[in-house]
C-alpha cells in the first residue's frame, strides 16, 4: 500500500515540475487558431478549476493536520494590564477628598505564561494519524482528477476532431451536387437529359446543404464542450483531422485489466479513508483517557516601581468521569463512518469491472466498424465511379446517381466516425485503468532527461 502511495505522488510531482517548466507555452496559447492534442492537455492540466479545487483540498488537510499539532506544542502568551485608581470620599476621614489629582494611583501588570501538553495518552496521536491519511487521500484524490481530466481533455478534441471530419464529408458532399447541378443542366439546356434531373439534382443541393448544417452544429458543440474541459474561456479551433492507421491491438484480458486498475488512484484514496475511519474510532475511544499538562508563569505588578516580581509553576491533571455517553456515540459514529468507508470502496470494485467490460467492448465495436467501413468506402467509392460513368454516358439515371453520392458520403462519415471512435475508447480505457494518456507519459519522461 505505501508503495502504491508513493508511486503516485511521485506522479504528482512530476507531473507538476513538467508544467511548472511550460508556463510560457500554456500562457502564449493564442486564443484562436488549431488547438493540439499537447496544447490542450498542457492548458487543462495547469489552469482548470477542477484541479485548484484539489490544491485547496491538499492545503486544508495539510493545515487541519498542522493545528492539531500544535494543540499539543508548546504555547507561549504574554499578558498586561494598566489601571488607574481615584478617590473621592474616605469613609476613615469622614470627609470628601479634595484635590482629587493628589489621591490618583496607578498600577500595572505584566505576566509570561507557557503551557505545555505532557501527554493526553494517544488522543492526540490518534487524531494526528487520521489527519495524515486525509491528506495522502487528498493527494491521491488530486491524482485521479488529473487522470480524469486528461482523459476528458483528449476524448473531447478527438470528438471535435471527428465532428470536423464529418463536416468535411459534408462540404465535399455538397460541392459534388452543386457541380453535378451545373452538369445537369447543360445536358437538359442541349436536351440530353429530361427537366426532371434538374429538379432531382436541386433537392439533391437542398438536401446536402440540410445535412450540412447539421454537421456545422455538430462541431460548435463539439468545441463548446473541448473549452469546458480544458478550461478556456475564449475561442477554440482544431486543426485538420488526421485518419492515419489504428495502434496496434493491445491486449484485452479483462482479468489482467482488473488486476491492474487496483492501482488506480480511487481505489487507493478509498483505502486510505478506510484507514482514517478507523484511526478515528481509536481517537473517540482515546476521549475517556486523561490529559496531564504543565504551565510556568513570571509575572510583573505593583503601584511603583521597582515592581513586584512572582513565578509559577504547575501540574495539571483533566480525567473524565462521567460525559453523559458522548464518548460512546462518538465511537458509535466512528465506527459507522468506517462502514460507510468499506462501502464505498466496495461499490468501487463492484463498479470497476463494468467499467472495464464497457471500455473493452467500446474498442472492440469500434475496431470492428472500422474494419467493416474500410471494405464498404471501397466499395460505395467503386459504386459512384460506376454511376457516375453510367450517367454521363446517358445510361444511368440521376436517382441511381444521388444514391451512390449519398452512399458513399455515408461511407465516409461511418469510417471516420468509427476511426475516431476507437481512440475515444481507447482513451476511455486508459481513464478507466487509471493511466494517464501515453502522450503525457512521453513529455514526463522526456522532462526528466
Amino acid at each position: 500500500m505505501k508503495h502504491r502511495i508513493s508511486n503516485s505522488l511521485t506522479l504528482i510531482l512530476l507531473l507538476a515540475l513538467l508544467l511548472a517548466c511550460l508556463p510560457e507555452k500554456c500562457a502564449a496559447q493564442p486564443a484562436s487558431g488549431p488547438w493540439t492534442l499537447e496544447d490542450c492537455l498542457l492548458y487543462g492540466l495547469s489552469n482548470h478549476p477542477s484541479l485548484r479545487q484539489a490544491d485547496g483540498s491538499i492545503e486544508s488537510a495539510r493545515a487541519g493536520l498542522g493545528v492539531t499539532r500544535a494543540g499539543i506544542g508548546t504555547q507561549l502568551s504574554a499578558q498586561g494590564s494598566f489601571n488607574r485608581q481615584g478617590q473621592d470620599y474616605s469613609k476613615a476621614a469622614r470627609s470628601r477628598i479634595g484635590g482629587a489629582g493628589d489621591y490618583l494611583t496607578d498600577s500595572t501588570s505584566e505576566s509570561l505564561t507557557a503551557r505545555k501538553v505532557i501527554t493526553d495518552f494517544g488522543q492526540t496521536a490518534a487524531r494526528l494519524r487520521a489527519l495524515s491519511k486525509d491528506l495522502q487521500a487528498a493527494s491521491t484524490d488530486k491524482l485521479w482528477t488529473e487522470i480524469q481530466l486528461a482523459a476528458q481533455i483528449k476524448s473531447a478534441l478527438l470528438t471535435a476532431l471527428k465532428s470536423r471530419s464529418l463536416l468535411a464529408v459534408q462540404q465535399e458532399n455538397l460541392q459534388a451536387f452543386k457541380a453535378h447541378l451545373e452538369q445537369v443542366k447543360g445536358f437538359v439546356e442541349v436536351g440530353s437529359r429530361p427537366p426532371y434531373d434538374v429538379t432531382k439534382a436541386e433537392v439533391d443541393v437542398a438536401n446536402a446543404n440540410v445535412s450540412l448544417i447539421g454537421s456545422e452544429s455538430n462541431l460548435r458543440n463539439a468545441l463548446s464542450q473541448l473549452r469546458k474541459v480544458v478550461g478556456f474561456n475564449g475561442e477554440m479551433a482544431v486543426g485538420k483531422p488526421s485518419t492515419a492507421s489504428l495502434p496496434d491491438a493491445l491486449p484485452l484480458d479483462v482479468g489482467s485489466l482488473m488486476d491492474e486498475a487496483q492501482g488506480r488512484p480511487d481505489l487507493q484514496s478509498a483505502r486510505i479513508q478506510i484507514e482514517a475511519s478507523r484511526a478515528r474510532v481509536e481517537s473517540a475511544r482515546n476521549g475517556r483517557k486523561p490529559t496531564l499538562s504543565s504551565s510556568a508563569n513570571y509575572s510583573w505588578n505593583g503601584t511603583t516601581t521597582p515592581l513586584d516580581r512572582g513565578w509559577a509553576f504547575g501540574l495539571s491533571l483533566n480525567a473524565p468521569i462521567f460525559d453523559g455517553k458522548a464518548t460512546d456515540f462518538s465511537v458509535r459514529q466512528a465506527k459507522g463512518n468506517v462502514q460507510v468507508s468499506e462501502a464505498r470502496h466496495d461499490q468501487l470494485i463492484l463498479a470497476l469491472r463494468n467499467d472495464i467490460e464497457t471500455a473493452v467492448t467500446g474498442i472492440i465495436d469500434s475496431r470492428k466498424r472500422f474494419e467493416a467501413t474500410t471494405v464498404l468506402l471501397q466499395q460505395a467509392s467503386e459504386t459512384l465511379n460506376l454511376a457516375e460513368g453510367r450517367y454521363e454516358a446517358g445510361v444511368g439515371s440521376a436517382i441511381e446517381l444521388s444514391d451512390a453520392r449519398n452512399s458513399y458520403a455515408g461511407a465516409q462519415g461511418s469510417h471516420y466516425a468509427a476511426y475516431f471512435d476507437t481512440l475515444i475508447a481507447l482513451a476511455n480505457l486508459d481513464r478507466v485503468l487509471g493511466r494517464f494518456p501515453p502522450e503525457i507519459k512521453g513529455w514526463i519522461a522526456g522532462g526528466t532527461e
